[in-house]
């Protein structure tokens, strides 16, 4: 099922462009709760903090073209480059130009948005800017101690969102009541989350950092994926974590 969201963003929030169409089901998507191997898993901690590091490497995110151009599934994943190039030691930042081919190549060159899942699928099998991912692992959002787990682990998450109105108009994020505070009223989103605490979550978008609470969180996240690179394992295929890229690999054949 693909969707397109109910709002014009460009009438609504000049300068803040959406675009995530609806959730896509795939049966052969991955689930994170098969490859999690708690024998090995480290004690996750309350409260987890990746933007500091990466506010210092890139003082400017960059709204990458997300102001005009309804591209937040690929700007959600330029982002998240940021934030691991910067804990891998070489901070790089995919070019506006590099993510707008990336854009162009899921929709054929049509502003119409995208679904997270023909995204991921474009970054494992391309890449923006020829960076490709390894492999990308559904989560549960209702499930928060398998989110603050999977951020924790593999340095954020790639979430979807299906905005409220009310968004608009807050500072941090918070679930309101009354008109304006229904799912997709204000369109579909995808950010980058990058902080999580027990007071709630932080993402990236539209070039900054944006608080939600949990609340928040558990009433319009409607999708969420892990993403791994090659560069994460170790030389014995898995993560420091106990993550088996095996089993993972394996599993990946012939998903397309």
């Amino acid at each position: 099922m693909i969707g397109t969201t109910e709002a014009t963003p460009a009438v609504i929030a000049p300068g803040r462009a959406l675009g995530k169409k609806a959730a896509v089901s795939d049966p052969r998507t991955l689930r994170m709760a098969r490859y999690l191997e708690t024998r090995r898993r480290p004690v996750i901690p309350k409260t987890h903090t990746l933007s500091r590091k990466t506010m210092k490497a890139f003082p400017e995110l960059g709204m990458m073209l997300n102001d005009e151009i309804g591209l937040c599934t690929c700007a959600a994943l330029a982002h998240m480059e940021q934030t691991w190039s910067t804990y891998g030691g070489e901070p790089r930042r995919p070019t506006d130009d590099q993510i707008l081919e990336a854009y162009r190549r899921i929709n054929g060159g049509v502003d119409e948005g995208a679904a997270m899942l023909d995204a991921l699928k474009m970054a494992r099998r391309d890449g923006i800017g020829g960076n490709r991912i390894y492999a990308f692992v559904a989560i549960d959002p209702q499930n928060h101690d398998q989110v603050r787990t999977a951020a924790f682990l593999f340095g954020g998450l790639y979430v979807g969102l299906m905005l409220p109105r009310s968004a608009q108009f807050q500072d941090v994020w918070e679930v309101s009541e009354g008109n304006g505070s229904e799912p997709n009223s204000w369109g579909g989103h995808a950010a980058s989350v990058v902080d999580y605490s027990p007071k709630g979550l932080t993402i990236v978008t539209w070039g900054g950092l944006q608080r939600l609470s949990w609340e928040f969180f558990s009433r319009y996240c409607d999708e969420a994926f892990c993403l791994l690179e090659e560069d994460y394992v170790g030389s014995d295929n898995r993560s420091p974590q106990g993550f088996s890229l095996n089993k993972l690999a394996k599993d990946l054949e012939g998903l397309s």
